[in-house]
């Protein structure tokens, strides 16, 4: 166990630092860079194609700045903290979370293992698709966002349920591209590829992975969008019904422990 750590401690990047006021997070970032990248090859049965940089940012001023440098984008939103395509991933200090970004939290370390998870799932993707950084696929935002938020692990922790909510609010999308919409966008793109891997299984879902266009994503599933959607949309209810089944069983044990007279009677 020790040996295959020590290995896998070698094999990954060393962090960059930009800002030695972040120094001290560097052990911790490490680790998780460690546990991330060994969670995402152990989903897609396959290491990394090539080796890909880790890099601590240490303001949104300096965050902006690679967006702007890299994909002409002026500003991000105060919800982006981290990104990663196919040569690595860049991350903006925890440190300044809590006066330069907005809905995370810099104390709530399982929830930054999960980003970092989240965004070496990004890596990966990028390694094994042509267009590395995913330009030109904004219509393929619900399969990118929604694999890293399932290998990460967000689906079981910060989008729990979400899923299912959205479709019991009738928030449902009618198209793929309008997936990666609205506050459920992560646990809804999440959930159809979590969907997608259960209905065709790993194999399948890595090779739409090396797709560009939608229409190919849906013509190797041999399925229509339409179809798709609905049969998601499906599971989910049937989910909802299933966690349903489950809430009203656990109140009747729980009753017959705490009345057994009052269950006794019809």
């Amino acid at each position: 166990m020790l040996a295959a750590f020590l290995v896998l401690a070698l094999q990954a990047p060393r962090i960059q630092i930009d800002d030695p006021a972040d120094e001290y997070l560097r052990a911790t970032l490490q680790l998780y860079v460690i546990d991330g990248s060994k969670q995402v090859e152990t989903f897609f049965h396959n290491p990394y194609p090539r080796p890909y940089k880790v890099e601590v940012v240490p303001s949104r001023a300096a965050f902006d700045k690679i967006f702007k440098e890299r994909w002409g984008v002026e500003h991000t939103e105060s919800w982006a903290v981290a990104a990663g395509v196919s040569d690595g991933l860049f991350i903006l200090s925890p440190r300044v979370w809590k006066t330069e970004a907005s809905d995370h939290d810099p104390n709530d370390q399982g929830h930054i293992r999960r980003i970092v998870a989240h965004e070496l799932t990004h890596v990966y993707h990028g390694q094994i698709n042509p267009s590395k950084d995913f330009d030109g696929m904004d219509d393929m935002a619900w399969l990118i966002e929604g694999v890293a938020t399932y290998v990460s692990g967000q689906m079981d922790e910060e989008h729990k349920g979400q899923d299912v909510e959205a479709v019991k609010a009738g928030k449902a999308p009618t198209k793929l591209a309008d997936a990666w919409t609205g506050r459920y966008r992560y646990a809804i793109s999440g959930s159809i590829v979590r969907f997608v891997d259960q209905k065709y299984g790993r194999k399948k879902l890595v090779q739409i992975l090396s797709l560009t266009k939608q229409d190919a994503v849906l013509e190797h599933l041999k399925i229509s969008e339409k179809e798709l959607l609905d049969q998601w949309a499906q599971a989910c209810r049937a989910g909802e019904a299933d966690l349903d089944r489950g809430e009203t069983l656990l109140i009747r044990q729980l009753r017959t422990l705490l009345c057994p007279d009052l269950m006794s009677h019809p």
